[in-house]
């Protein structure tokens, strides 16, 4: 049973590494000229639907981020990490919840445009919206800005001393592929730290002008290529790139996940 749970957990983490691929790849194409587009998750999400068989990858899509939900569900409730500290593991539990809940939500956008019950521009859209445009918009907009900024904090310090190194290190890979996994994974965390960084501001922007509106990556890329330029957004998309590649490859040769 236990065989099978992880089994479930490192499909669920591939295909978080697949998505960020698509992120980064489609991103830094339309960043370099070469086609793609501006693309945050939900995006992809609709990019995969518009392709051959497009129902099918996204059926496919879903029951891999059910398991990625899983795998954060468990790491919630479950007693596997070894962690002494109290508060330190409060904060890892409710990260994880924040995660599985996020996922969660793509599963949803996944499953409108399966059954077709939304517009691509309007899916999962209304109820942001709603909320945002509310009279606690202003508080929840504080609230989201503030926990991204923790969680861009997090990803650079996870990047300079994350337990990910010591899992490349204790897998099978050759050490030259050690070495560049490592490297992937480093670049990759950075740049989701600048890009929950990059969103934490938006938000917060949002509510000190009141001028409250839905933000996403999408919203990130075209602020970075408005604000930096396309050569800044092409090597963040690229480090979104790679995340994706060295989630799909630890899904593969990292630890028991569970």
């Amino acid at each position: 049973m236990k065989n099978k749970k992880n089994r479930f957990a490192r499909i669920g983490v591939a295909t978080k590494g697949i998505l960020y691929l698509l992120i980064g790849v489609l991103t830094a194409m339309s960043a370099f000229k070469l086609g793609g587009r501006i693309a945050g998750s939900r995006n992809v999400i609709e990019f995969i639907s518009e392709q051959l068989f497009g129902k099918i990858l996204l059926i496919l899509i879903c029951v891999g981020l059910s398991g990625y939900v899983f795998w954060r569900l468990v790491q919630i409730f479950g007693n596997s990490e070894d962690e002494t500290n109290k508060k330190k593991k409060v904060i890892k539990k409710a990260a994880y919840f924040i995660s599985a809940l996020f996922y969660s939500f793509l599963i949803y956008i996944a499953i409108t445009i399966l059954l077709g019950a939304l517009g691509s521009n309007a899916t999962g859209g209304n109820l942001i919206r709603k909320v945002m445009t509310s009279g606690a918009g202003e508080i929840v907009a504080v609230l989201i800005g503030l926990v991204l900024a923790g969680k861009g904090i997090y990803e650079f310090y996870h990047a300079y001393k994350g337990k990910f190194k010591e899992e490349v290190k204790a897998s099978k890979l050759p050490k030259i592929s050690k070495t560049w996994l490592i490297r992937a994974g480093n670049t990759g965390i950075i740049s989701r730290g600048v890009v929950s960084c990059i969103m934490a501001f938006l938000f917060l922007k949002t509510a000190f002008t009141g001028q409250f509106e839905q933000i996403g990556k999408k919203d990130v890329f075209t602020y970075i290529k408005e604000e930096f330029g396309l050569l800044i957004l092409g090597i963040i998309a690229l480090g979104l790139a790679l995340y994706g590649g060295f989630m799909i490859i630890r899904s593969r040769y990292g630890e028991k996940l569970l």
